[in-house]
Order: C-alpha cells, then structure tokens, then sequence
C-alpha cells in the first residue's frame, strides 16, 4: 500500500516537471516564431518604408 502511494507520488512529480518543461520548450518555440514574422512582416518593411522617408527627406534638404 505504502509503495503504491509513493509510485503514485513519484510519477505525479514526474508528470508535472515532463509537462512544465515542455510548455516552457513550446513558448520559447512560440515566442521566436512571434518574432521571426514580426520582423518580416512588420519591423521589416517599416524599416524600408523609413529608409525611403529619410533618403527623400535628404533629397529635399539638399534642394533648399
């Protein structure tokens, strides 16, 4: 009886840290995918966008 309820114990605390790593490993995985498209779909082409802005900005400038 006492061994069963130890097994029982031991594989609980064993279940909860499986599952406590693997959820940490799936939202480093999520946050990184997160990223990757952010910054190809968004930081990216604000970055060009700014970079058309700063260069006609100069241009402008440089008429005056």
């Amino acid at each position: 009886m006492i061994a069963g309820v130890l097994l029982a114990l031991l594989s609980r605390l064993f279940v909860e840290f499986t599952a406590h790593s693997k959820a940490a490993r799936a939202g480093s995985v999520l946050r990184e995918s997160i990223a990757e498209v952010a910054e190809q779909r968004v930081v990216g082409p604000v970055n060009v966008e700014l970079r058309r802005y700063a260069a006609a900005r100069d241009a402008l400038h440089r008429t005056h």
